[in-house]
């Protein structure tokens, strides 16, 4: 006999429905915890061996359907071992995708498949697996009828990064991690910490005190260098100029990025306009091409406007 190959838990139901779940906890011996994939700022806790299922947009009572234990409400919402729980929840239009995850152990639970959706669809539809009469409740595809609207097929997509996968052999298949922090963790764990540096200035001074012009330079350029080197990593093959534009701001950035180390008290602030809005005019010119589809790329506009944004705040930095 074939054996089924697993996917992600996928439900559907019809705007308008009620919706009863019983969630069942079958783990019969402790969860494993694993420190991959890590994440920034992972600090390592033991897994949680109770579940529960919490929902986006659908109506629910935040109390007793909500899976999530949030502060002092009495009604327990995740179920241990060998226990199950209920939820009701109400479909109050047509949402389409709505994502299930674990408030049981945010941390450890997904990166083992603990995840799925739950597909809100027209009125009065029923679903099918392919073009048969079987019904399509749990399948990763299946045909829509619904009054009024016209059949269609479905699939459903997850993009997930992060998940702990084992190769046919029992071995740990990684990404690209490879056991150490990539360029972009450390991006983003410099953005944070200054993020968090701010906040705490907040809480104990109540206001946000005025950091050197050389230190708020020295990290901006450090930021733009490393956009070029992302931008650069992420163009097609065929894209020759536009990856050749990308490495000479990131040399240019690294050129002042050490010029603005090395200058003690004095900024570099005419040198590090000029580029930004060098650069600003490259990034504003790529998210065109990008939204128009003229670039190859892996970039996707929203990232191509995050970087575009941040290019511009340090213009302001600069002009103020």
């Amino acid at each position: 006999m074939r054996k089924k190959k697993t996917i992600p838990l996928i439900l559907r139901a019809n705007a308008g429905d009620w919706i009863e779940i019983t969630l069942h906890n079958l783990f019969d011996k402790p969860v494993l915890y694993h420190d991959y994939p890590s994440v920034p700022l992972d600090m390592p806790h033991k897994p949680s061996d109770r579940v529960s299922l919490s929902l986006q947009f659908l109506k629910r009572c935040p109390v007793c359907s909500a899976g999530v234990n949030a502060g002092f409400n009495k009604c327990e919402q995740t179920a241990s071992p060998g226990e199950c729980i209920r939820y009701l929840w109400y479909a109050d239009k047509e949402y389409g995708t709505c994502m299930l995850s674990s408030f049981g152990d945010m941390r450890n639970h997904r990166y083992h498949g603990l995840f799925g959706a739950i597909i809100i669809e027209p009125p009065a539809a029923k679903y099918y697996s392919r073009f048969s009469f079987k019904r399509g409740i749990f399948n990763e595809q299946a045909v829509i009828f619904a009054p009024g609207v016209k059949t269609f097929r479905e699939f459903v997509l997850f993009v997930h990064n992060g998940i702990r996968m084992l190769d046919k052999y029992g071995n740990l298949i990684k990404t690209s991690e490879q056991g150490e922090d990539p360029l972009l963790i450390e991006h983003i764990l410099r953005e944070a910490k200054l993020y968090y540096k701010y906040v705490q200035m907040l809480e104990d001074e109540g206001e946000i005190c005025r950091q050197s012009m050389k230190e708020i330079e020295c990290f901006w350029n450090q930021i733009m260098m490393e956009h070029a080197l992302f931008i650069r990593g992420l163009f097609d093959p065929s894209e020759t100029e536009l990856i050749n534009s990308a490495d000479m701001f990131a040399k240019d950035y690294s050129d002042l990025l050490s010029r603005c180390h090395n200058a003690q008290n004095r900024t570099l602030n005419a040198d590090s306009m000029a580029e930004t809005k060098k650069f600003r005019d490259f990034k504003t010119a790529g998210v065109e091409g990008i939204e128009g589809c003229r670039i190859r790329s892996l970039i996707l506009p929203l990232l191509a406007d995050h970087v575009l944004r941040e290019a511009n705040h340090f213009i302001r930095i600069l002009e103020n």
